[in-house]
């Protein structure tokens, strides 16, 4: 995992570890709530998108998905 990219995000750390570890994995929705304000909050998730699909696999077919929230509960 690329240090300074989740440097301060640990919620991360438990999906990769699930992707990593995993063998019957078919499927993880990661969710989070999007910020239309800030332009570095885009850079950041087109960021992780990129590095989600770099991450070593046990399940070779598992997929991945990063979609925001439809709506605050």
């Amino acid at each position: 995992m690329s240090k300074s990219l989740f440097k301060g995000r640990p919620c991360l750390g438990f999906p990769q570890f699930l992707v990593m570890n995993a063998r019957v994995l078919k499927k993880m929705s990661i969710r989070y709530h999007p910020s239309d304000d800030k332009p570095e909050h885009t850079d950041m998730l087109e960021t992780v998108l990129s590095e989600l699909h770099l991450w070593p696999r046990v399940s070779p077919d598992v997929l991945l998905e990063l979609r925001p929230v439809d709506g605050i509960p």
